[in-house]
């Protein structure tokens, strides 16, 4: 979950990407509209059609669906993977916690104060530069365990999340006001 905010919002923060004007969509139709737009200014664009992933909050997803079949998988089909994700992790802006400062113990993320709520990200994969460089598990086992008698597993990453400067137009934004 955390690697997915800290993803969402390097991505949104990166400068040169396709941005839609900031909007909150209240009917099926105004989400069918923005996607319209996507595609518009991706194809304008020269960005391939394949490899082209919608990342779509639940609601936003659902709000499509509902709308005139034909209509709504016409637009739906045109993407070659859909993920809904969370709203709780769909943000512009995110802020880490670093795991050791009072009140931040338990490591993750909060919505950052200037960051807003993403409706939904066109992403051309092939212009994302996202890989792993270190991951670390470790897991202690009860026996071990000197604080509880119970199961600790440590999970630390660390990865490259970027665009490829050719290739900023291999991603589109879309957020709320």
């Amino acid at each position: 979950m955390e690697m997915d905010a800290f993803r969402f919002a390097t991505y949104a923060g990166i400068s040169g990407i396709s941005k839609a004007t900031a909007a909150t969509y209240t009917t099926g139709e105004q989400w069918l509209t923005a996607l319209q737009a996507a595609q518009t200014k991706m194809d304008d664009d020269e960005v391939p059609e394949e490899g082209r992933i919608l990342f779509i909050t639940p609601a936003g997803f659902n709000a499509v669906n509902n709308v005139d079949t034909t209509k709504s998988k016409e637009v739906l089909a045109s993407f070659s993977q859909i993920v809904k994700v969370p709203q709780s992790r769909f943000y512009t802006a995110i802020e880490l916690a670093d795991g050791s400062t009072s009140g931040e113990e338990a490591g993750g993320y909060s919505k950052a104060a200037a960051g807003k709520d993403i409706n939904f990200m066109v992403i051309h994969k092939p212009a994302l530069l996202q890989y792993p460089k270190h991951t670390v598990n470790k897991i202690i086992t009860p026996e071990a365990n000197q604080d509880s008698d119970g199961w600790l597993f440590f999970y630390r990453a660390y990865g490259l999340a970027d665009v490829y400067e050719n290739k900023v137009a291999g991603i589109y934004l879309s957020n709320k006001a």
